[in-house]
Protein backbone atom coordinates (compact mmCIF):
# COMPACT_ATOMS: atom_id res chain seq x y z
CA UNK A 1 0.00 0.00 0.00
CA UNK A 2 2.95 2.46 0.76
CA UNK A 3 4.67 1.36 -2.46
CA UNK A 4 1.16 2.42 -4.22
CA UNK A 5 0.80 5.62 -2.93
CA UNK A 6 4.56 6.84 -4.26
CA UNK A 7 5.54 8.07 -0.11
CA UNK A 8 9.11 7.22 0.35
CA UNK A 9 9.67 5.34 3.40
CA UNK A 10 12.51 3.42 5.48
CA UNK A 11 12.55 0.65 7.85
CA UNK A 12 14.18 0.32 10.82
CA UNK A 13 14.52 -3.03 12.09
CA UNK A 14 14.36 -3.19 16.20
CA UNK A 15 17.56 -5.24 16.96
CA UNK A 16 18.90 -6.02 21.11
CA UNK A 17 22.38 -6.72 21.15
CA UNK A 18 22.98 -10.62 22.38
CA UNK A 19 19.23 -11.22 20.88
CA UNK A 20 19.16 -14.55 18.07
CA UNK A 21 18.48 -13.58 14.66
CA UNK A 22 16.72 -15.49 12.46
CA UNK A 23 17.26 -13.99 9.38
CA UNK A 24 19.65 -11.63 7.38
CA UNK A 25 19.37 -8.54 6.15
CA UNK A 26 18.72 -9.94 2.15
CA UNK A 27 16.31 -12.56 3.66
CA UNK A 28 14.11 -9.71 5.17
CA UNK A 29 14.22 -6.84 2.24
CA UNK A 30 12.51 -10.38 0.39
CA UNK A 31 10.11 -11.32 2.69
CA UNK A 32 9.21 -7.27 3.02
CA UNK A 33 9.67 -6.95 -0.82
CA UNK A 34 11.67 -4.24 -0.83
CA UNK A 35 13.25 -1.86 -3.08
CA UNK A 36 16.77 -1.81 -3.62
CA UNK A 37 17.01 1.76 -2.88
CA UNK A 38 14.71 1.54 -0.05
CA UNK A 39 16.77 2.01 3.57
CA UNK A 40 16.87 -1.03 5.64
CA UNK A 41 18.27 0.26 9.28
CA UNK A 42 18.79 -2.10 11.96
CA UNK A 43 18.41 -0.07 14.98
CA UNK A 44 18.08 -0.69 19.44
CA UNK A 45 14.42 1.49 19.75
CA UNK A 46 15.72 1.47 23.93
CA UNK A 47 18.67 3.72 22.74
CA UNK A 48 18.26 6.99 21.79
CA UNK A 49 21.16 7.29 19.42
CA UNK A 50 20.32 4.42 17.47
CA UNK A 51 16.89 5.72 16.98
CA UNK A 52 18.14 9.24 15.68
CA UNK A 53 20.80 7.15 13.47
CA UNK A 54 17.26 5.47 12.06
CA UNK A 55 15.35 8.94 11.89
CA UNK A 56 18.37 10.14 9.62
CA UNK A 57 18.39 7.17 7.22
CA UNK A 58 15.28 8.23 6.59
CA UNK A 59 15.63 11.66 6.17
CA UNK A 60 18.55 10.90 4.12
CA UNK A 61 16.28 8.78 1.71
CA UNK A 62 14.01 11.73 1.56
CA UNK A 63 16.87 13.64 0.39
CA UNK A 64 18.32 11.48 -2.38
CA UNK A 65 14.76 11.00 -3.84
CA UNK A 66 14.13 14.76 -3.74
CA UNK A 67 15.67 16.13 -7.25
CA UNK A 68 17.55 19.68 -6.42
CA UNK A 69 15.68 22.13 -8.43
CA UNK A 70 12.07 20.96 -5.75
CA UNK A 71 14.56 21.84 -2.99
Amino acid sequence: MVEESGLPYAVAFNAFPDAPRHFTEEQLRAALDLEPTTPLVTCDARDADSSVDALLALVQHLIDRDPPEHR
